[in-house]
């Protein structure tokens, strides 16, 4: 951060001050400039409520500065436009009411934790992580237990968090969890990340939405390694959970059987089937259960509909125990087994 200089002052007078659309009030008392161009009119005194280190900075401005339109400028030359007007949007209307809309874009939330923290703005700190964590920190009842299909609940737990998550958000997420020092909302962000169509933006990065100089977010070596190392365990994973899941099955009671213990060996035959299947398995299906994979596996697929239904609904009992193992064990596929709270 630093006061704006007269020489800056001269091409901001030249037209090279861009003011922002939404955030100018004429009858605003300082002007917050981001990246040294874009231009906020707003209210010292909100500033000073949310942040004493905001506060500290201004106060210690060169008060010979010449303001602009009567009020005093401020440069916070490091900070983007896009995460300051979030910033700033969410003190105008308090975090009380801007952080707590229906839903909001994980962009906007990573907007306000970055400025927020920067400056220790600690209630809107707060305010935006409790949403975000409600989305990446499993609890009883997480929507990472449907028993849907991975997009859907995908979807469901967007509207019960109030979150809008795109894929590309997963590597924002993880820097937001080491820059907060947040280790429990890592495992579901790395597994996110490992789900990207594209694993090279983990190195190479994504740009973040509504930046216009070309900010990209990617992981550091440790973290890249991470998931590269997790991504055929992950998907080794996915292929084991269905054999073991059908050898519980086929080694398991029969006196609920309706066809007198023959679902046994369509079982077996499942698991015969599965073991010669090869083909890559879809990471996004680590805590689904076989009827709702997408798609089912081949084997269970081809003999689901001859198992009499007390057999199938054990089998998909047992799916939905083992699916329940992968959520607890997520954190040792990313070299976090010691990981504390994690349920």
């Amino acid at each position: 951060m630093s006061a704006v200089g007269e020489q800056e002052r001269q091409s901001l007078d030249g037209g090279a001050l861009i003011k922002d659309k939404e955030l100018w009030f004429d009858d605003g008392n300082i002007i917050i400039l981001a990246s040294k161009r874009h231009a906020f009119r707003v209210y010292k005194g909100l500033l000073f409520r949310a942040s004493s280190t905001i506060q500290g900075y201004v106060e210690g401005c060169n008060e010979d500065t010449e303001p602009i339109d009567g009020c005093p400028v401020v440069s916070f030359e490091h900070d983007s436009p896009t995460d300051m007007r979030h910033f700033l949007h969410a003190l105008l209307l308090s975090a009380t009411c801007a952080l707590k809309q229906a839903s909001l874009p994980f962009a906007t939330i990573a907007s306000v934790i970055r400025i927020a923290h920067k400056y220790e703005a600690d209630k809107l700190v707060d305010a935006a992580l409790s949403r975000l964590e409600s989305f990446l920190v499993p609890r009883p009842g997480h929507w990472t237990e449907s028993a849907a299909a991975w997009e859907e609940r995908r979807d469901l737990g967007q509207a019960q968090c109030g979150i809008s998550f795109e894929p590309r958000d997963a590597i924002s997420a993880v820097k937001i969890a080491m820059l907060l020092d947040k280790p429990l909302m890592l495992p579901l962000a790395f597994y996110e990340c490992c789900l990207l169509e594209d694993v090279l933006s983990l190195r190479n990065g994504v740009g973040r939405l509504g930046e216009e100089d070309g900010t990209l977010d990617k992981l550091n070596d440790t973290n890249y390694r991470r998931c590269i190392l997790a991504l055929p365990l992950l998907s080794r994973q996915v292929h084991a959970s269905v054999l073991r899941v059908l050898e519980a099955g086929m080694t398991g009671p029969t006196t609920q059987c309706r066809l007198g213990g023959n679902c046994k060996e369509l079982t077996r035959h499942m698991f015969m089937s599965h073991t010669k299947d090869d083909e890559p398995s879809p990471l996004h299906d680590l805590f689904v259960r076989l009827d709702r994979r997408t798609p089912p596996p081949p084997a269970f697929l081809a003999r689901e509909g001859a198992l009499c239904q007390p057999c199938l609904d054990r089998l998909l009992l047992l799916s939905e125990q083992d699916c329940a193992a992968m959520r607890r064990r997520l954190p040792e596929f990313f070299g976090l087994a010691d990981l504390e709270g994690w349920q």
